[in-house]
């Protein structure tokens, strides 16, 4: 199991499971607590049909507010929610690897999920702006549009576009131009 090696051990148990990154809302943000209690009804529903890991919120304005759902959430449903307070690089990207999907509003999200073969729901407004791969499925805070977002995404499999912030010999290129202009 990757997720337990390099020393680690998250308690995860060996069952299918939707990776789960929420952050507090930047913009709209007085309507986090609106948004905390939607993604709360949402995730009491789908823990009844999937394991989910959740990874806690940042330490964003209001971000405790999150956790504090997060771990209510856990409470309620023991055996059904894992929840993270940091995996690190390496663990997330495995947690990312074997996920059935990804739910959130996180950059990680946005940049890296293609390269994983997973679709990812994008909610709300935090990453606005941003350049998306077509893995990437925006939805509202709205209740019954990630529910349905969820079960349609989920029956249609891995991902199989490409990533457009993948650039193959990223490095290298980097190297070159830096030799090249003597930086």
């Amino acid at each position: 199991d990757i997720l337990r090696k390099r020393g680690a051990s998250f308690d995860i148990p060996n069952k299918e499971f939707i990776l789960i990154t929420i952050h507090p809302e930047t913009v709209n943000s007085n309507l986090n607590k609106i948004y905390i209690e939607t993604i709360s009804e949402v995730l009491n529903i789908l823990c009844k049909k999937y394991h989910l890991i959740i990874t806690l919120s940042n330490a964003d304005t209001m971000g405790s507010l999150y956790r504090e759902s997060s771990r209510e959430l856990k409470i309620k449903n023991t055996n059904s929610i894992t929840l993270i307070e940091n995996f690190g690089k390496y663990n997330y990207f495995a947690a990312m690897k074997y996920s059935k999907i990804l739910i959130g509003n996180t950059s990680s999200a946005i940049l890296e999920s293609a390269s994983f073969c997973k679709y990812a729901i994008n909610i709300g407004n935090r990453q606005s702006g941003r350049l998306r791969s077509e893995n990437i499925i925006d939805v509202p805070f709205n209740k019954e549009e990630i529910i349905n977002t969820v079960n349609e995404i989920i029956k249609k499999g891995p991902f199989t576009g490409v990533n457009k912030y993948y650039k193959p010999n990223t490095a290298q290129n980097i190297i070159k131009i830096l030799k090249e202009n003597e930086l």
